[in-house]
């Protein structure tokens, strides 16, 4: 039998089922009295006998440019609605073998709601069906990635001419990448978590624009967005994502920005492994090395030991919280959070007078408990550009994400100084004040949904927005050493000066450990000028100058345990 003749059967086959049942009651008998109708639609679409009643009502319509909603379902089979159920039956298994799918319309005024979708037939199905060759209802395999790409441009063309829908797109799509999947760069690209079928086709849009453009140039992001959505909404819904940098093929560094002092700008490239993979098939066996942008990745082993002074309060707090963070007592907490539906924020603050240890801490409890810390640079999240600074903050706590996954384990954040972020919000006046209070905004938001642990010091606590304050697990105060404590320090720091001297400093000095290291800086440097010097005497001046010059008239301000 030729293709063209397969093509008459099955028309004519559509044609009867769909006529006989149309406005019908869906009795037993009269499903029954088709059933030597149905065969060809059977054969060639490898359904059932009722599947064939229902899905040729979907061509038919399909055929005449009609919409097929549930709408149209009642209609067509309402007349027995016991039988409604059978056939809403036979439409979840006619999507589940993609012969059909549901349908976003173009316009706007044709939105559907839930309950209403549009039932449309997949293009290739209407392909095959008019050729009469049942070979193109199947996705062959392609000879390479290159030749995978080539179908998907011809698809995305299809979609750009609108002979068929972004669902059409994506699902055609993800259906011939599961049928590549033994490519190299399939693998890859069905492993990567945390995207959907739309960001698929953008990301292999933008790999189609490369390779056409021969080396690594730029792509604009706004006309491949417009290139595979169809509705103006959903194009504006994928943009905003990406201007408020929670888009995934940017939050895990699939794509990139061509120029970084411009990431406002639509200008995008592949990352480097996205090249290195999808341009060069190279799946990677090993870990890169990881560059964060907005600070400092240190090993626990590169940390310098230093010993800390506390005062008797301070010292539990600290091994208390070393103690939690130990790997199986932390992973222990953490589990525990988890069951209890509590996102396990692991989040301290250290506050208290300056030159008391507060980073010193954070560096020295990381190495305790051998954990990575990530010092961030939080100069970096400003930027003289409106909105930008509010982006920096999303991906900061994106570039945290990614660090723990790399590490396979929670790194401590650090984030020193942090008034300078999450200071108290402030009455708008100018342009300034409303993009600081956004930065301040975005900062709350992405810090309640943080999973990890966060180090926080301050000098100036009191200056916090209130609503932050409530999100803090835990808030120590590191108060000035205590005149034992502060002896132990001045021992240890000064072990060439006489223990009288260091007497007569505890007793007329309240130093802190930050003062103490100063000191001890500024003896070292005239030592090594002037080998002559009394150190006893000098010391002493040290201590009076240093003290007269850190002292202040403001209150210490903290928290108690």
């Amino acid at each position: 039998m030729t293709n063209m003749q397969v093509s008459k059967d099955l028309l004519s086959a559509i044609q009867h089922l769909s006529s006989e049942t149309k406005g019908q009651a869906l009795t037993d008998e009269l499903i029954e009295s088709l059933v030597d109708y149905s065969g060809p639609m059977m054969d060639f679409f490898g359904i059932t006998h009722f599947q064939s009643i229902v899905f040729s009502h979907l061509i038919e319509a399909e055929l005449r440019s009609l919409i097929f909603d549930q709408e149209r379902v009642v209609d067509t089979f309402g007349r027995k609605l016991s039988a409604l159920a059978a056939v809403n039956v036979a439409i979840d298994e006619l999507l589940a073998m993609k012969l059909i799918y549901y349908k976003r319309s173009e316009y706007g005024m044709r939105r559907k709601n839930d309950r209403n979708k549009v039932i449309s037939v997949h293009n290739k199905m209407l392909e095959a069906l008019m050729s009469g060759d049942p070979s193109l209802l199947s996705t062959a395999k392609t000879e390479d990635f290159h030749a995978l790409l080539a179908e998907v441009r011809e698809l995305i063309v299809k979609r750009i001419e609108k002979e068929i829908s972004t669902e059409e797109l994506t699902d055609q799509t993800m259906h011939i990448l599961e049928n590549n999947k033994t490519l190299n760069e399939v693998k890859w690209l069905l492993k990567i978590e945390g995207i959907d079928k739309y960001d698929m086709v953008l990301l292999l849009n933008l790999t189609i624009e490369t390779f056409e453009d021969g080396d690594r140039g730029e792509s604009d992001m706004s006309k491949l967005v417009n290139e595979v959505f169809s509705e103006i909404r959903d194009r504006v819904r994928y943009k905003r994502s990406i201007k408020e940098n929670k888009c995934p093929l940017y939050t895990l560094k699939l794509v990139e920005y061509s120029d970084t002092d411009f990431s406002f700008m639509d200008y995008t490239r592949l990352s480097e492994e996205s090249m290195e993979v999808l341009l060069g098939g190279a799946v990677e066996t090993t870990k890169k090395p990881i560059k964060p942008k907005f600070g400092t990745l240190i090993a626990p082993d590169k940390i310098t030991d230093e010993e800390l002074f506390y005062n008797e309060t301070e010292q539990k707090q600290v091994e208390t919280l070393v103690k939690a963070l130990q790997k199986d007592n932390y992973d222990r907490i953490v589990s525990t959070m988890k069951a209890k539906n509590t996102l396990p924020n692991f989040s301290v603050l250290f506050t208290g007078p300056a030159g008391t240890g507060k980073t010193a801490s954070c560096y020295q409890i990381a190495k305790r408990t051998n954990r990575y810390i990530y010092f961030i640079d939080l100069e970096k999240i400003h930027s003289k550009w409106v909105g930008e600074s509010s982006k920096n903050v999303v991906a900061l706590f994106n570039e945290i994400k990614e660090i723990n996954k790399f590490l396979e384990d929670d790194c401590i954040a650090v984030f020193n100084e942090c008034d300078s972020v999450i200071s108290k919000r402030v009455t708008v006046t100018t342009s300034t004040d409303q993009s600081m209070n956004g930065t301040i905004n975005n900062f709350l938001q992405e810090f309640e949904q943080f999973s990890g642990i966060a180090f926080l010091t301050t000098n100036l606590a009191a200056n916090f927005d209130s609503a932050f304050m409530r999100r803090i697990l835990m808030k120590f105060l590191i108060n000035a050493p205590e005149l034992a404590v502060r002896k132990k320090i001045l021992t240890k720091v000064f072990d060439d000066i006489t223990p009288e001297t260091i007497d007569k400093i505890n007793s007329q000095y309240t130093l802190t450990g930050g003062l103490i290291s100063n000191i001890s800086k500024k003896l070292l440097v005239k030592t090594l000028l002037d080998d002559s010097i009394n150190k006893d005497e000098y010391i002493m001046e040290l201590c009076e100058e240093e003290f007269v010059l850190s002292k202040s008239d403001r209150k210490p301000i903290g928290f108690a345990q």
